[in-house]
């Protein structure tokens, strides 16, 4: 929420509360990296004033984002015929 700006909450208890539960549901991943990638991140996260996390985190949402689309893509390929009817590759009848 503070990353997005979201500040809409009706009372600070309530978000602390928010802030705890999401704590408890996070999981920390090491990440081991190349230091030139590192490096630009870091330069990235500096420019765009973001912590670093913020951008492993985009990234890797972006990534799955990205590979369930080509799954998607890949499946109702499959499911098409792969020829007009009576074509090479089409339906006979």
């Amino acid at each position: 929420m503070i990353e997005a700006g979201d500040f809409r909450v009706s009372r600070p208890s309530q978000a602390l509360e928010r802030l705890e539960a999401a704590l408890a549901q996070a999981r920390v991943v090491p990440v081991r990296m190349p230091a030139d990638l590192a490096e630009a991140m870091t330069a990235t996260a500096s420019r765009l004033g973001r912590p670093v996390g913020h951008l492993v985190r985009e990234a890797v949402a972006y990534y799955l984002a990205a590979a369930e689309a080509y799954g998607a893509a890949q499946a109702q390929q499959a499911e098409a015929p792969d020829g007009p009817e009576g074509g090479p590759g089409g339906k006979v009848r």
